[in-house]
């Protein structure tokens, strides 16, 4: 049995090589296209392996991340 350790970020905090589990799929991050900041708050597009091809959340967003490779333990997010 494969066992996996999760992880949670936000989508904020994503980062090229990431894979990640959003709403029961597994996605591999690729590059970020664009950050906008809205009335709503900032808005984070990637583009991605799987899916659709593009992933567009609110930055604020948990998600789980699949692989620790680019992971920092050290940073932490501050919400307002």
């Amino acid at each position: 049995m494969l066992r996996i350790k999760n992880n949670c970020t936000t989508i904020g905090l994503l980062k090229p090589g990431m894979i990640i589990r959003y709403h029961d799929e597994d996605l591999k991050i690729i590059k970020l296209l664009e950050r906008k900041l809205t009335s709503k708050g900032l808005i984070c597009k990637y583009k991605v392996n799987g899916g659709n091809g593009i992933l567009s959340a609110h930055s604020g967003l948990r998600v789980n991340v699949l692989t620790e490779r680019h992971i920092n333990k050290d940073h932490r997010t501050w919400y307002m």
